[in-house]
Order: C-alpha cells, then structure tokens, then sequence
C-alpha cells in the first residue's frame, strides 16, 4: 500500500465526517466566546464547562442574524454541519442558524464586577496617574514562555535603553491573577511604569484579569500602569483600572519608547537651538570687534586709565590727611601722659633724688600712714628692705 499525502488524509476525514448523518443540521447549545470578524466572515466558538467548538459563519447567511447582535458570553444554540477544514485539520460547526438562549455565566460576572467598581469611582479618569514621558526602568509582568513577552521585549531592545525588570506569572487558568498581583506588589516603586498582560485568547482564557482582588490591586499600585491584554473584541476589567491600556503586549511597548523617542528628539533639537543661538552669537561678536577702530580702543582705554589715577591720587590725599591728622592727635595724648609721668612719684625718684616707701604693696606717702614692722624702699639706684621701729610725727604736719 502507497502512504498517503496529509491532504489525502484530511479530505477523507472530511468525507467521512460529512457522510454521518448525525452530524448534519445538529443543534448545539453553549456559550459563544473568542468571537471575531475576518473578511465578512464570522469566526467564533462554542464552549461548555468542558470542552470548546470552532465554529464558522459564512457571509451568505448572515442575514438569518441580522437582528442579532453576537457577544461573547452571549448563551446560544446553533444549528448547522459539522465538517473539517483540512487546511487545519480541525473539526468545526458550520452555523446556519443562531437562537439566543440566554447570556454566559462568566459574561455576566463580568457585567457585575463592572457595575461594582463603576459605582465605586474606581474607573474615574481623576485616578488615572499619566504615563511618564521619560522612562528609565520598565516592569513586565507575564509568562516568559509566552509570545505576548517576546514581541513586547523585540520592540525595547530595537528603541532607546531601558532597564527592563521582568517578572514571570501565570497569566492564564487558576492561580493567575495572585501571580499578577504578587508581581505588581514586587515591581511596585521599583521601576517608573509597570506592564503586566498576555497574547490574545478567547474569555477563559483572559478571565484572570476579570478578578476583583488584581482590578483592586492594580487601583492601589502607586506605580503609573499599563494593562496589555490582546484580544480583538474582548474587553477586561484590568482594562478599565488600569492607567492606560494597550490593546497588545506589543502596542504597550511601543507607547513606551515612542514616548521615550519623544523625549530624546526633543532634547536634541532643544541642544541644536541653543548650539546656533551660542554660534549666532559669537559669530555677531566677532564681527563687531572687527569693526571697532583700534585707535577709537586705544583712546578710551587710555581715558579709563587716566580716570583710575586721579581717583589714586584723591585717596592718597585722603590717606596722608587721615594719617597726619591721627598722629598730631597721638602727640598731643603723649605729651599729656609725659607731664603726668614728670610729675609723679616715680618721676621724681629719677630726677629728684626721692626715696618711695611701700608696706603691704601699698605706697607710703607721709609718715602718719606709717605701721611699725617691715617695709621697702625705692631709690634713685635701687631698693631696700627695712624695718619700722620707731615712729614720729612732725607737730603742724
């Protein structure tokens, strides 16, 4: 037997698919999610509690729902084939017709947590801190398998350098949204903007940023924000909160070093206008010295140094006057203190031939003062010691 091409396998899984006639004009009953539209063409899913249908819409029979309009989380039953696209080589429904049943349990969730907060002013713009212009570190708060990470890491490694400070989380599935939060708390005052987010999914799949602990911890991040969930239609609360959001990783990054390209392209024309105005400047300053006569320099310097000497010459005469004045003044303080010094004690015992007598350190002018016992004597030559033994006060005295 010959192997088999994969085509050949995918159409016959095909064939026989079709040829079953309990999967032909089947009605199924689920919970649309990971909607979008793609040419005209309405591409969706189907899902229970445990498993996910691909389904198809061709343009053709459209308007059987032309009243209808498709959400995810919206509660329908579907009636069509079930085929292959061997392209894929995946099963899908091709829908014919579309009955609303009712809304999803988790678009409904979503719908009250939304409210909630609404009413609560976390969604108001006052909150929303701005996105700094100039950023020095950035946090990334994702899977570091995931592809959302990658493309957002390619965009700053091809701009201006910035610290990046990566923290891996789950980003999907149980546990998601306390890994997030967890990385929010890490990165918070550490870094100047923090994006935290994913690739695209379908509403399961980004149901993590649709908890109410992470919407509430990312309210209280002091840190200015950037939710960065890809999705076409989708819409999550994180997207609401957040400071700013970025419909992919990828656009989240790129806002990032737009602005910081903003910012370099602006310093540097800023240095250019003040480059030229320096030049234009000196170029002006130059030019009039070049124009200024020599003579016309020579004339006015030789004025100034004139103008400098005569104002040398009034304070030397002003200092002579002061100095003259002083010592005529000191002179007449000296002759004062000479005729006091002449005629003191002292003076006389050097010019008279007197004798100065003292007791206790006090000096004895007159014999009255006089106490028997010891005293000194100064003479013209030197001194004495002595002592008093006999006193006599001369009658009349």
């Amino acid at each position: 037997m010959n192997p088999l091409t994969v085509s050949e396998v995918a159409f016959r899984i095909r064939d026989l698919i079709r040829g079953q006639d309990s999967f032909q004009n089947v009605s199924i009953i689920g919970e649309i999610t990971d909607f979008r539209g793609i040419k005209r063409h309405l591409y969706f899913s189907l899902k229970d509690d445990s498993a996910v249908l691909r389904c198809v819409m061709w343009n053709s029979r459209l308007d059987a729902i032309k009243d209808i309009k498709m959400e995810n989380g919206m509660k329908v039953i579907l009636t069509g084939n079930i085929t292959t696209y061997p392209g894929g080589s995946y099963y899908q429904l091709d829908v014919k017709e579309m009955k609303v049943t009712g809304t999803g349990d988790l678009y409904k969730k979503f719908i009250e947590l939304k409210s909630k907060l609404l009413s609560e002013g976390l969604f108001d713009p006052e909150h929303k801190k701005p996105i700094p212009k100039f950023i020095r570190s950035v946090g990334l708060i994702s899977s570091i398998k995931g592809a959302g990470l990658q493309d957002m890491i390619s965009v700053f490694e091809d701009g201006p350098p910035i610290d990046i400070l990566l923290y891996d989380s789950r980003v999907q599935g149980e546990g998601a949204s306390d890994n997030i939060i967890q990385g929010l708390q890490a990165l918070d005052g550490m870094v100047d903007i923090i994006i935290f987010g994913r690739g695209g999914g379908s509403m399961e799949d980004l149901w993590c940023f649709n908890d109410e602990g992470l919407a509430r911890a990312v309210f209280g991040c002091s840190t200015p924000t950037i939710s960065a969930v890809g999705h076409d239609v989708d819409q999550v609360i994180t997207d609401l909160i957040a400071d700013t959001y970025a419909v992919t990783p990828t656009a989240a990054a790129k806002l990032v070093v737009n602005n910081m390209v903003e910012v370099i392209q602006k310093k540097e024309m800023a240095v250019d206008r003040m480059t030229g105005a320096m030049e234009y400047i000196l170029r002006n300053s130059r030019q009039t010295l070049d124009l200024c006569d020599m003579d016309v320099i020579g004339r006015a310097m030789k004025m100034r140094i004139e103008g400098q000497r005569e104002s040398i010459v009034r304070i030397q005469e002003k200092v002579d006057h002061l100095l003259s004045h002083k010592m005529m003044a000191n002179r007449s303080v000296l002759v004062e203190h000479d005729g006091m010094l002449r005629s003191s004690w002292v003076a006389g015992i050097k010019e008279k031939g007197l004798v100065a007598f003292s007791q206790d350190g006090n000096i004895i002018r007159d014999v009255s003062a006089l106490e028997k016992g010891e005293f000194k004597a100064m003479f013209r030559d030197g001194k004495a010691k002595g002592e008093v033994k006999e006193i006599e006060v001369r009658k009349g005295s």
